[in-house]
């Protein structure tokens, strides 16, 4: 059957028209929120997220979040929603309230697509969710209690991004202002040193291993949300140095965090923040070794050939010789693709490097099934520096120092010409 389409009212100003719906989680969040609200206002396509422990707690919830927009000089005339309970609950608390000139578009039961707009805009955003907890690498009961930071931060993150070319974001059609927050983007689940700027004693850890879960949009420039991972509580601070680590990758780096230490002068919130974790980690105490090839790599590391001792005054010499790029040249990848100051001509450096390794075939493409057994794939690694000259250089250098001697290799070949093969050569001339 063909249901007949009606038109619909559209909003001419911001804050007019907001649709809101609310959708159960099945897992309890890290603070017991079990029950996402969101709520989009319709002209803009700005988005709000909010994150409750029970149904009943919407009512409470969306009078103080319309009294905060009333307050921002927000008029809502009209609110679209379904007909379930806890939304009649709203508008009997709204109706005998200051707001009884807000009029109420409840759908059809069983309709969601009359509440289109939130309904699609629950779908993306917790597409992007899952996103970020893949690229994190959380597991587990740790991934699933991270719902609601991952809900956050992608409502924040939608509301930064313009939907169309050459056309404002949601916050600043909504607000109009906002402040430009892509310059500072960080990844999901990236740990970090905070440093901690109490006194504390001579003996004592200086900074603590956190987990970035989000921004802070209401607090100073370049003010991040962490999670500890000791206690789970929440922490805000600006003075940490990243690791350019995931959590997955840091806890296959078998990286301990400095969990010794009192992080009471923090800035640590106790609203939906808190999460255990509860992985297996961070309580190794053996390194199991799985196969006989990791068996046999790492017995080979014991061999005084790939182990020898280097004298003291070696290791300072070779710690001066050794080039390391300046200060302000990046240290990745990323840092060089999207660099504030010289972006044009790392990524020409860059181009040109790439440009080079293809001309004179330094690699070739090889499917994974087409690799020998028992032979580990070697890294690789950008390196950047600025020569004296200002001229931006970038090499892809291969991480050679994974392999160990006996086990990936057994001999050694230098592109090299010594004095008895140069004689050679004369004397058959």
């Amino acid at each position: 059957v063909k249901i007949p389409k009606f038109k619909v009212n559209k909003a001419t100003y911001a804050g007019e028209r907001i649709s809101l719906d609310i959708t159960p989680m099945n897992i309890e969040s890290s603070g017991g929120s079990k029950n996402w609200l969101l709520v989009v206002d319709e002209f803009t396509d700005m988005k709000w997220s909010f994150f409750i422990k029970n149904k009943s707690d919407l009512d409470e919830t969306m009078i103080k979040f319309i009294k905060k927009l009333k307050d921002e000089n927000f008029e809502i005339k009209f609110i679209r929603m379904d007909n379930s309970g806890e939304n009649i609950s709203v508008k009997n608390k709204l109706k005998e309230g200051i707001f009884s000139n807000i009029k109420f578009e409840l759908t059809a039961p069983s309709t969601p697509q009359q509440n289109g707009i939130v309904e699609r805009a629950f779908a993306t955003l917790l597409g992007r969710a899952k996103a970020m907890l893949n690229q994190a690498g959380l597991t587990g009961t740790t991934r699933q209690r991270m719902w609601a930071e991952c809900a956050r931060t992608a409502t924040f993150l939608e509301n930064a991004m313009p939907d169309k070319v050459n056309e404002p974001p949601p916050i600043l059609k909504f607000y109009g202002n906002q402040y430009n927050w892509l310059n500072n983007l960080r990844t999901f689940g990236e740990i970090a040193v905070i440093k901690k700027i109490e006194n504390t004693s001579k003996l004592e850890n200086k900074g603590l291993v956190a987990m970035f879960v989000g921004y802070c949009d209401e607090h100073a420039k370049g003010t991040y949300r962490f999670v500890n991972l000791q206690t789970g509580k929440i922490i805000i601070s600006r003075n940490i140095k990243w690791l350019n680590k995931t959590y997955g990758e840091f806890k296959r780096d078998k990286i301990k965090p400095n969990i010794n230490v009192d992080t009471s002068s923090e800035s640590e919130e106790d609203s939906d923040d808190n999460v255990i974790f509860e992985d297996e980690e961070f309580h190794e105490n053996t390194i199991a070794t799985r196969s006989t090839t990791r068996l046999q790599r790492e017995l080979s590391k014991l061999n005084t050939y790939y182990n020898a001792t280097v004298p003291d005054e070696k290791v300072e010499v070779a710690s001066i010789m050794t080039t390391h790029s300046g200060p302000s040249d990046p240290s990745t990848f990323k840092q060089a693709w999207f660099h504030t100051e010289n972006q044009t001509k790392w990524r020409g450096a860059i181009g040109k490097e790439f440009k080079d390794m293809i001309e004179k075939g330094v690699w070739k493409y090889r499917k994974i099934n087409e690799l020998p057994d028992n032979r580990k794939i070697i890294g690789s690694k950008w390196v950047f520096k600025t020569k004296k000259n200002g001229v931006h250089r970038a090499r892809l250098v291969a991480l050679g120092y994974s392999q160990i001697p006996g086990v990936d290799y057994t001999d050694n070949f230098a592109p090299v010409v010594n004095d008895v093969t140069y004689r050679i050569t004369l004397l058959l001339k």
